[in-house]
């Protein structure tokens, strides 16, 4: 994948596939945990009991989102902190190294609800089998659920968030930002070092940069 014009944990970019220069902030959203090798990108509100799952090392990581103005660009999670060589789209676990995209572009965090999130993925599924996942998620009073987490200025900021997933005994949490306003899906892109370790991965919503993703 061309880096150019990648711009996840920078302060200034360039419009999605224009030469037009913008300015942008990085936000920090405290932490996840990883403790069963995968990470989900998923749609928290429709398909966090259905989002691909990619190989992730175990650990406490920090988050953190690339906005511009009020926009999320990128939503990263930070394996190590060092020099970044390359940049490859994100595999699902079971996908073959050489087996070409899907159709309709590359894999990551498919959106319905205009919020994408990154969680361990067994923490998500073992979640989403309790009885009680939905009404935590969903709560019938609209009260106390997820959107009033996301939407609560004091949590971290509006629109942004790190909440816990209840009963994980490893301490996991989802973080979730808005995403786009359509029905799509994200690419999900991991970050190399010379050696080939794994420095982050970033979901991309194509908010900055240029059109890499076409089949």
């Amino acid at each position: 994948m061309d880096a150019k014009d990648f711009y996840p944990l920078c302060t200034v970019g360039k419009e999605y596939d224009s030469d037009e220069r913008v300015d942008m902030q990085v936000i920090d959203l405290g932490t996840i945990t990883i403790s069963s090798g995968t990470v989900m990108a998923c749609d928290p509100f429709m398909f966090l009991d259905g989002g691909e799952e990619y190989a992730f090392p175990n650990g406490t990581f920090p988050v953190k989102i690339t906005e511009v103005g009020l926009d999320a660009a990128y939503l990263s999670v930070i394996v190590r902190d060092e020099p970044v060589v390359s940049y490859e789209v994100a595999r699902p676990v079971g996908v073959p190294d050489d087996a070409p995209w899907p159709e309709d572009g590359p894999w990551g965090a498919t959106v319905d609800c205009t919020k994408a999130g990154l969680v361990d993925g067994e923490a998500a599924r073992a979640f989403y089998q309790q009885e009680s996942a939905h009404d935590i998620v969903w709560p019938e009073d609209d009260a106390g659920g997820w959107i009033d987490i996301i939407d609560d200025e004091n949590h971290y900021r509006v629109g942004e968030a790190n909440i816990p997933i209840p009963g994980d005994p490893n301490g996991a949490s989802i973080a979730i930002c808005h995403s786009g306003n359509s029905l799509t899906t994200y690419p999900l892109v991991y970050a190399y070092n010379t050696a080939g370790e794994l420095v982050a991965c970033h979901l991309d919503f194509m908010v900055v940069g240029n059109e890499q993703y076409e089949t």
